[in-house]
């Protein structure tokens, strides 16, 4: 099991996370007010980058043009970037073209979509929807219904 806790806001959320050893830390750019934050989401990830190298910073975002997500990932420094949207496998494939194997990919699918997990994602995320942050859980025959249909070790 790999953890990923989300949505961060500040500097104080980043070094207890940091200090807790918690391999990724996701930070959303989706919102207009997440993009008000921008300056403050760089100084967390280059917090990560001087005192806990081992705790990935994660763009979390529903951007589908990859050229602004290229540019993100670039200017803030983020170690991976999770997808969350449907249909995000051109988007992938050009940022594994790009970055290689020196960012991890997360492709985020739901339980009620037709997908293809995408082998250029280094890991799944199972969501019970896009929207994130519901609160609503995906009920556990529901889940393990579906993961026996799926012959894969990347969710």
């Amino acid at each position: 099991m790999i953890l990923k806790y989300c949505n961060i806001k500040n500097i104080f959320e980043t070094r207890t996370a940091g200090r807790l050893k918690i391999p990724y830390l996701g930070f959303h750019l989706i919102s207009e007010n997440d993009f008000k934050r921008l300056s403050i989401i760089k100084s967390c990830v280059k917090e990560l980058r001087t005192f806990f190298p081992d705790t990935i910073p994660v763009l979390v975002t529903k951007e589908e043009d990859a050229n602004k997500i290229i540019e993100l990932i670039n200017k803030i420094e983020f170690g991976a970037v999770q997808l969350h949207y449907s249909k995000s496998e051109d988007q992938i494939s050009k940022l594994r073209g790009i970055f290689g194997d020196q960012i991890k990919i997360f492709q985020v699918i739901t339980m009620d979509q037709n997908f293809q997990l995408n082998s250029d994602a280094d890991l799944t995320i199972l969501d019970k929807s896009f929207l994130g942050g519901t609160g609503k859980q995906i009920d556990l025959s529901s889940l393990t219904s579906f993961l026996d249909k799926i012959s894969s070790n990347k969710i």
